[in-house]
C-alpha cells in the first residue's frame, strides 16, 4: 500500500496585502487553488475550492471531477448570496483513488499546473486553460500569444457550467509530482523545477521569489511512498500514514 508524502509552501506576492493561493493535503489527495477577483473574492473562492475537494461525503473523498463541479456551484452560490462579484479560482488536484496501486488521477481547471519529475526531467502533465495556450494551439505568433498569458479560458465560479480536464498515469519509484500556481511556473523553467523540487516545496517558492515573481507563489511536492497501516482513535477505521 502507498500514500502521498507531501511538502507545501506558499509566499504572498510582492506589494500584495494578502495571499489568494490555497493548498491542502491528505494521504491520498493534494489540492492547490489560485484565487482571482480581488483580495477578498480570490481568497474566498480558493478556500471554498480546497475545502470542497477535501470534504468527505459518507466517509470518503468524492471523485475529483464531481467535487470540482460541486466547488464551482458553491463559489457561484457564495457570490450570489452577497459575496464579492467576479470571484473565481483555478484548481488542480492530484488524487490516488486506490492505495493498492501506484496510479494517480489529475484533474484541473485553469492554469495552475502539475509537473512530473522523472529521471531529473520535469514534464508538464496539465495544459493551461488560457488564451495564450489556445492561441498557440491555433498557430499564433508566440510573442503575440504571450500578451494573453494570464487571461483564463476556464475557471471555477465564473460560469454555471465548467469543463474539468482529467488524466491518469502510473507513478514510478523516484517520481515527484509538483503542483504549482502561476507565480511559480511563470518564473521558473522546467530545469529549475526539476532540480529544486528535490529540496521540497519551499525551495521552489524561494526560487520563484528570487527569479522576480510578483504573484503569489505556491507549490506542493508529492511523492508516493509505502504506507504504515494503523487505526483511528476508535480502534476500528484504518489510517494510512507514510512509513518510516
Amino acid at each position: 500500500m502507498h500514500v502521498f508524502r507531501t511538502t507545501t509552501a506558499s509566499r504572498i506576492g510582492s506589494g500584495r496585502s494578502s495571499n489568494q493561493d490555497r493548498v491542502a493535503t491528505s494521504a491520498s489527495r493534494v489540492v492547490l487553488a489560485d484565487g482571482m477577483g480581488g483580495r477578498q473574492g480570490g481568497e474566498v473562492a480558493a478556500q471554498v475550492a480546497v475545502d470542497t475537494l477535501n470534504e468527505r461525503r459518507g466517509g470518503r473523498l468524492e471523485e475529483p471531477r464531481r467535487a470540482i463541479l460541486r466547488a464551482n456551484a458553491r463559489i457561484r452560490a457564495r457570490a450570489e448570496d452577497g459575496g464579492p462579484s467576479g470571484m473565481g479560482t483555478t484548481v488542480v488536484v492530484v488524487d490516488q483513488p486506490d492505495p493498492e496501486t501506484p496510479n494517480v488521477v489529475v484533474a484541473w481547471v485553469g492554469d495552475s499546473r502539475v509537473y512530473r519529475v522523472r529521471d531529473g526531467v520535469a514534464g508538464v502533465v496539465t495544459t493551461d486553460h488560457t488564451w495564450e495556450a489556445l492561441l498557440l494551439e491555433l498557430g499564433s505568433d508566440p510573442v503575440d500569444a504571450a500578451e494573453r498569458r494570464h487571461v483564463l479560458t476556464r475557471a471555477l465560479g465564473t460560469h454555471a457550467q465548467v469543463e474539468v480536464e482529467m488524466c491518469t498515469f502510473e507513478v514510478r519509484p523516484g517520481d515527484r509530482l509538483v503542483l504549482c500556481s502561476d507565480g511559480v511556473h511563470g518564473a521558473l523553467g522546467p530545469e529549475v523545477i526539476a532540480a529544486r523540487s528535490g529540496l521540497g516545496a519551499a525551495a521552489l517558492v524561494d526560487a520563484a521569489a528570487a527569479a522576480g515573481t510578483r504573484d503569489d507563489a505556491t507549490a506542493a511536492v508529492v511523492e508516493l511512498v509505502p504506507a504504515h497501516v494503523a487505526t483511528d482513535d476508535t480502534g476500528q477505521l484504518p489510517v494510512l500514514t507514510p512509513a518510516g
